[in-house]
This record gives structure tokens, sequence and C-alpha cells, in this order.
């Protein structure tokens, strides 16, 4: 029976392209590559492997201030502030960029077993400077997202549906916004009968495109503003609705958490 997931990558030590000798991968589960300043507001939270010391992409996220990060909840609940860095700036997978170390997290009442307030809000040590085309902020949802309504998805999960392939760079694909009905009629018959709530926004466009693991905290944007932040799915792409956080929902503890904290 398919399992429901979060979307980060576990496996850290292991992120790098190892089957080298395949043919080079160029899209996400029915994604592809973005180009360079295409997602500037998207950034990859990596985090620091003892074992090497060396730093490894695990999750999204997207830059709404400039000292302050959306992400999932789930990505960063387990961890600790020194254990993650963010990284702006760059479109390839671990690839370099500016570097910012987190200074608090905070988070909405997240239930880790119905996945709801799957959203958190990272500030960072120090202001991310913008460069043109390369970091800027993205606005905050200013309305919710109609069904039908296409959206755009960018991330650096794996690309394909087992979920064993990195991209070389960020991936990008274009979804239709499902309303809460479609959703739920679905993840109400599978045996689990996940709940899903107003606080959620739900994708779909088929069985071969979608979110995986790696996507987690990384943006859904429509209208030039962050709608969505990448929460879970049935994976990769086998014929289920993606499911976000409704940044719309949570629009006014985000302000007011950035206000009280600056």
């Amino acid at each position: 029976m398919l399992y429901l997931t979060y979307l980060l990558v576990a496996t850290l030590p292991f992120f790098g392209n190892c089957d080298s000798g395949r043919e080079p991968e160029t899209r996400v589960v029915g994604g592809d590559d973005a180009k360079e300043g295409e997602f500037p507001y998207t950034v990859s939270l990596r985090y620091i492997y003892k074992g090497d010391n060396q730093m490894y992409h695990f999750c999204g996220g997207v830059i709404i201030y400039s000292q302050w990060v959306l992400t999932a909840a789930h990505c960063i609940s387990n961890y600790t502030i020194n254990q993650y860095k963010i990284v702006a700036g760059t479109i390839v997978y671990n690839g370099a960029g500016k570097t910012y170390e987190a200074e608090k997290a905070f988070f909405n009442g997240f239930e880790l077993k119905t996945r709801h307030n799957d959203i958190a809000i990272i500030k960072t040590k120090t202001i991310m400077q913008y460069v043109q085309k390369k970091i800027q902020r993205i606005p905050l949802a200013t309305q919710q997202v109609p069904p039908g309504a296409k959206a755009v998805i960018s991330g650096w999960g794996y690309i394909n549906h087992v979920g064993n392939r990195v991209p070389d760079t960020l991936q990008k694909a274009t979804l239709t916004v499902i309303s809460h009905k479609q959703c739920k009629d679905f993840y109400s018959k599978r045996a689990a009968k996940e709940p899903i709530v107003d606080t959620q926004l739900c994708t779909y466009v088929s069985g071969d495109v979608g979110i995986c693991q790696g996507d987690s905290g990384g943006p859904l944007v429509y209208e030039d503003e962050v709608v969505g932040i990448t929460s879970f799915n049935v994976p990769c792409a086998r014929g289920a609705p993606d499911v976000f956080a409704n940044v719309f929902s949570y629009s006014r503890w985000i302000k007011k958490t950035v206000a009280d904290n600056t």
C-alpha cells in the first residue's frame, strides 16, 4: 500500500547522483530545469553532517523578508538551530551560494500526526543581502487561491517516482489548484483517512507531475505571491493530490511573528 510522507530528504550523507553511468536526468517528476534568476526567493536548507562536516540539502524554503524564511514545520521541528543553515542564490543542487545561519525558529501549533499547521518561520542571524536575479524576497499571499488556478512549485526534490535520484538543477512544475472537497474526498477514502483542513491547499495535474522528497518547505507561487508551503503527498506523482500549508491562512501569524521579533 502506498504511504503518505513528508517530503524532506532523509539519507543525508548520500545526496549526490551516485549513479554516474546513467544518462543525465533533466526533469523533476513532470518538471523542468529552472533558469538562473527565475526563482531568486527559493532557498535550500542544508543539514550539517558531522561525519564529514559538509552541508547537504534536505528541504526547501522561501525568502519573505530580508531576515525571514518560510519553510515546513516538519523540516526543522526535530533539529536544533545550529544543525542546519540556509543557502540562497544558487539553482545548483548542493551548489555554492550565500550561506546564512539561523537565529531562531517559530512554529504555530504543528501537529506531526495530522500534518496540520505544517509551517515554520526561520529568522536568520544576519540580513540576507538581496542580489538582482539571485536573492530576492517574494510577497505573502493576499488572497485565497481559487480552484483551477495554475501555480508553480520549485524545489530540489527527487526526480523520479520511486524517489532515488536528485536533480543537478532546481526544478519547476506548474500545478492546478483543486477544491478542498476534491482533496478531502481523495484522502478520506484512504485507509489512513488523512483529514484535510481549511489551512491546507491542494494541487493536482496528473499521475506524472508532482512533488517528491526533498521538495518539503519549498514555495508554491501564484500571481507572484507565495501561496503554499510544500507539506506532503503520496510519493511521488502517483495520481494523488499534493498538499501544502495555505500561506494566506497564516499571513496574520506570520506578520505578527516578524513584527514582534524584529
